[in-house]
């Protein structure tokens, strides 16, 4: 490539390997734990980050939320791929003789290796996931 359009390409390159180098170091500095040869993408949002633990090979993909709690944990295991808009989440409300309460309950999540969880997915509080599980 010359001429403009292939200098463009080589600023845009240059500019997303910045970003990932950047983003890395960030989650780096934030999680309870980050192992290696993991990628987060862009646009994840991940609440309260020092009580997420996240082992080797670990993808996970634009729009993902992860929820963990103060008191509760989101544990993935290596090999995990979460999907574009995949959702985890540790604390839902408090359920009481039928009717909400504004209280909530909070439980850890666990996701062992090698689990896909797919597009748009949901993962409830207090889920284990087990190997190769595919939601």
């Amino acid at each position: 490539m010359s001429g403009i359009p292939g200098k463009c390409f080589i600023i845009i390159r240059l500019w997303r390997a910045i970003g990932l180098r950047l983003r890395r170091m960030y989650y780096l500095l934030l999680l309870g734990r980050m192992g290696r040869g993991t990628s987060i993408t862009s646009n994840v949002f991940i609440d309260h980050p020092y009580n997420v633990f996240i082992d080797e090979d670990v993808v996970v993909n634009q729009f993902a939320l992860i929820q963990a709690g103060p008191e509760s944990t989101v544990t993935i295991g290596s090999g995990t791929h979460i999907s574009f808009r995949a959702t985890i989440l540790t604390a839902s409300l408090e359920l009481s003789k039928g009717h909400v309460s504004e209280a909530h309950n909070s439980r850890s999540v666990v996701i062992e290796d090698n689990v896909w969880i797919a597009v748009g997915a949901t993962i409830c509080p207090g889920v284990k996931l087990g190997r190769t599980s595919v939601i």
